[in-house]
């Protein structure tokens, strides 16, 4: 899958994503549902460690 990833360098909208804030703030994003504002540098992570991050802030 190639939809999570980390956000390197640059800026993306994703406000069509379900990320909770707090996983955005921290550089998560969902390539799927996201929109370059600008020349960005991702790095594709596993499904399972955006899923850790999400599950982790949901308790919050």
């Amino acid at each position: 899958m190639t939809c999570p990833a980390r956000l390197v360098s640059g800026e993306v909208d994703q406000s069509d994503g379900m990320l909770s804030d707090d996983v955005v703030a921290q550089g998560y994003a969902l390539l799927c549902a996201a929109y370059p504002r600008s020349d960005c540098t991702i790095r594709v992570i596993p499904e399972d460690e955006l899923l850790q991050v999400q599950l982790a802030t949901a308790d919050d």
